[in-house]
């Protein structure tokens, strides 16, 4: 600051090294005040009268550079829309009415000091405010919209309810103020240092706070939709009841936070630390977790329907009662996870690490389960993996991860690995439920590889035995061969029974006495040759009826063979 000779005019002068690069200097011309060399507004008085500065106030915007306002309650209405006042000093001043505000739209506040002031409902709408101080001021329901800044200093200032929309926030300084309630929309405020503070229902919708320092805030009932703010720090904040849907959080730190209750639907949490948090009853449906770190972290009745949590590490979490239906948890981690009563209907688990995870009352239906780890893993009656698994039955199914498996392969793995995991809870019905569907899924794959022979036997075998573990048809099987060895044995030459006599029958007879004494003896015969005993008093007569007797022994002995094995299966079941 320079003086100039004059004298009726104020000496005030601000010349061009004071001004920003694109302002004249200054050189005020109004009348001095009093016995000062400098006019009312230059003067360094304090409570300067507020009626005589509304009465050198222009009704139009004007230079008010360098002003010195301290310590004066503008409690009466005055505007300042349009002026200039760069470099002005405001300190302990009071700039809010009762019915009205101050208002600064447009005004060009470079430079200037606020400090330990009151701008309650201020308006500095489109105002330029760059390295302006407000620190230790109170701000609340000032509005800031569109304003310019740069540098500017809201350290420890009560912000409560302001609006702090569509500023470059980048380079100011918000330590240690209250943001309670404040509306930072579409404002950018990266490298933010916002630790340790009140933050609680404020609005950051379409915001920018990459990299900004948010540990132990609380954060709760605060709107982040479609916010950007990756690499920032949540280490300890409360988040409860916030809304982060359509936000990138992308590399951030929320470890040990609450998120309880709050909402990420949409949200691209990939790469990010969440360990020992807790994300109870949040609603999460169609976010992005890859690669995550959820150890320890509480999911209980959190809504994760169609989330991608690739790779993320989900290890002792609580994931009871949560739905993540449609989900993709590929690769990812659930290590000693209590999943009791969780929903993954139709949720992609290819790969997933399931050891000793908690599965009671769980719903698995149509999930994908290839090379799923489900070692200790446990489960119960009302565990559910559906009746069929969803490789087998949508032929547009595919394996991500290696397209050189076909779908009924994976399906028969799905099944095999589903049968290891009830047989070793003993659960025995739905181990042999899922050995059954996992020999069907092999004979479809031989049959949709024209492999004829291993399908033609694993008909067999399903229809004989019901794939090692049914009884039943090999009963039949037994009983009928030994009826048509009764039946065709007379017509084929017969049997020579004791004392020389031959049991057979012509092929086309009538009903006589001797019928049933023929069959009778047959009958014996046949059993006996089936049963591999044999007898020393009858014999086969004739040698087509010895091949046929020969052929009844060996499938006696298969059949013998499939029984004992197959009851030793059950046994052992």
């Amino acid at each position: 600051m320079s003086e100039k000779q004059s004298d009726q005019t104020c000496l005030f002068i601000l010349d061009q090294t004071e001004t920003p690069d694109d302002v004249d200097e200054y050189s005020c011309n109004r009348v001095r005040w009093n016995d000062s060399a400098y006019c009312i507004w230059h003067a360094d008085v304090s409570d300067k009268p507020i009626s005589e500065l509304k009465n050198h106030r222009s009704d139009t915007g004007e230079r008010l550079d360098g002003a010195i306002i301290n310590d004066i309650d503008f409690s009466d209405e005055i505007s300042f829309t349009d002026c200039s006042l760069i470099n002005a000093q405001a300190e302990n001043s009071k700039f809010k009415g009762i019915h009205q505000r101050v208002d600064f739209r447009g005004a060009d506040l470079t430079n200037t000091v606020f400090k330990n002031s009151g701008l309650d409902r201020c308006d500095l709408s489109q105002s330029i405010i760059k390295n302006a101080d407000f620190s230790n001021s109170s701000l609340v329901n000032a509005d800031f919209t569109g304003a310019t800044t740069d540098y500017t200093d809201f350290s420890n200032a009560n912000l409560r309810k302001a609006k702090l929309c569509e500023l470059d926030l980048t380079n100011c300084k918000l330590v240690g103020s209250i943001l309670r309630e404040i509306d930072f929309t579409g404002s950018e405020a990266k490298n933010q240092k916002l630790s340790d503070l009140n933050i609680s229902d404020a609005t950051f919708v379409d915001s920018n706070l990459s990299n900004s320092d948010f540990s132990n805030s609380n954060l709760s009932h605060i709107d982040f939709s479609n916010a950007v703010i990756e690499n920032a720090d949540f280490t300890g904040v409360n988040a409860s009841s916030s809304c982060f849907s359509e936000s990138s959080i992308s590399r951030s730190d929320c470890s040990n936070a609450d998120f309880e209750g709050s909402e990420f639907n949409n949200t691209d949490f990939t790469d990010a630390k969440a360990s020992d948090s807790n994300f109870k009853d949040i609603r999460a449906k169609n976010a992005t977790f890859k690669r995550t770190d959820f150890s320890k972290s509480n999911f209980k009745r959190a809504n994760l329907s169609g989330t991608h949590l690739d790779d993320a590490d989900l290890q002792d979490t609580n994931m009871q009662s949560a739905i993540l239906s449609s989900g993709v948890l590929s690769f990812a981690d659930l290590t000693k996870c209590d999943a009791r009563s969780a929903l993954f209907k139709k949720t992609d688990l290819e790969n997933t690490n399931l050891t000793q995870a908690d599965l009671r009352d769980a719903d698995l239906q149509q999930s994908l389960l290839y090379q799923v780890i489900l070692t200790d893993a446990r489960v119960n009656d009302t565990t559910d993996f559906g009746t069929s698994c969803r490789y087998e039955t949508d032929s547009d199914t595919s394996i991500r991860f290696d397209d050189s498996t076909h779908r009924l392969e994976a399906a028969a793995w799905t099944y095999r690995r589903l049968n290891d995991l009830y047989s070793t809870n003993s659960m025995a019905d739905q181990s042999y439920r899922y050995h059954y569907k996992k020999e069907e899924a092999k004979r479809s794959y031989y049959r949709k590889k024209r492999n004829y022979i291993k399908y033609t036997i694993s008909t067999l075998n399903r229809w004989l035995t019901r794939h090692g573990e049914g009884l039943s048809n090999i009963i039949t099987a037994s009983i009928l061969v030994i009826v048509l060895g009764a039946v065709f044995y007379p017509f084929l030459g017969g049997i020579r029974g004791e004392n020389g006599v031959i049991y057979s029958l012509e092929p086309c007879i009538c009903i006589g006495s001797n019928i049933f004494d023929v069959l009778l003896n047959n009958l014996y015969f046949s059993l006996s040759t089936f049963s591999a005993i044999g007898s020393n008093s009858h014999a086969p007569v004739g040698l087509v009826t010895k091949y046929f007797a020969s052929i009844q022994s060996l499938f006696g002995t298969l059949l013998t063979a499939l029984f004992i094995f197959t009851l030793g299966r059950r046994v052992n079941r």
